[in-house]
């Protein structure tokens, strides 16, 4: 088997994930057509799945939606994204590395679109559940405060997590407006990165399928 960090001190020159982070900061602009219409499709989907709680009391309270296996798997992708960040950091282009944290990315994502397109909650532990990946989805996406519907989106996220009082996961850099967002995300890339096996074997496979 091969060593799956063996590339991992050849990076091209290529901008870091740090260098977008910090570039997203500085634009005082909106964000491109097709970005804005994904995020403005996502985010209609938050609201809708807001938009059943006040018929509850008139059809009977529902005590849970029952998900509960998504939200562990929506903690597991999630962490282990973050846990992937620093290697991504520096990864080589076209080396093992990157594709498999590309892999544990997209399961991440993956996990958060089914979640937001699932029938619209009834109970507060699924509508929580759908603040959660949508505040996965919208991390680190403000701009300045230019965006209407971005920021609408994001203040509607924190009312649901505040009202139905459900923590933010472990290692979320925040929306881009807090004033410790830039520290907390110093802190994720400083972090000891690792890769699951799962993504290492994936990436492998394809690799030799390439072959």
């Amino acid at each position: 088997m091969r060593n799956p960090m063996k590339r991992l001190q050849t990076a091209d020159p290529k901008p870091t994930m740090r260098d977008r982070f910090t570039s997203m900061k500085a634009k005082a602009a909106g964000f491109a057509a097709e970005t804005s219409q994904g995020r403005r499709a996502m985010l209609a989907g938050c609201v809708a799945a807001a938009m059943p709680l006040p018929a509850l009391s008139a059809s009977g309270k529902v005590a849970s939606d029952g998900r509960g296996d998504y939200l562990a798997r929506l903690l597991t992708a999630y962490a282990e994204d973050r846990a992937c960040f620093p290697i991504a950091n520096v990864a080589a282009y076209g080396s093992l590395e990157q594709a498999a944290t590309s892999l544990v990315s997209r399961r991440c994502r993956d996990v958060c679109v089914e979640i937001l397109t699932l029938p619209p909650p009834q109970a507060p532990d699924g509508l929580a559940l759908a603040a959660l990946a949508a505040a996965i989805e919208l991390e680190a996406c403000w701009f300045q405060g230019k965006d209407r519907q971005l920021n609408a989106g994001i203040a509607l996220i924190r009312a649901v997590l505040a009202i139905t009082g459900t923590a933010l996961p472990p290692g979320f850099c925040g929306f881009g407006d807090e004033p410790d967002s830039p520290e907390r995300n110093d802190a994720l890339f400083a972090a000891q990165g690792s890769l699951p096996a799962w993504a290492i074997a994936e990436a492998e496979a394809a690799d030799e399928d390439d072959a």
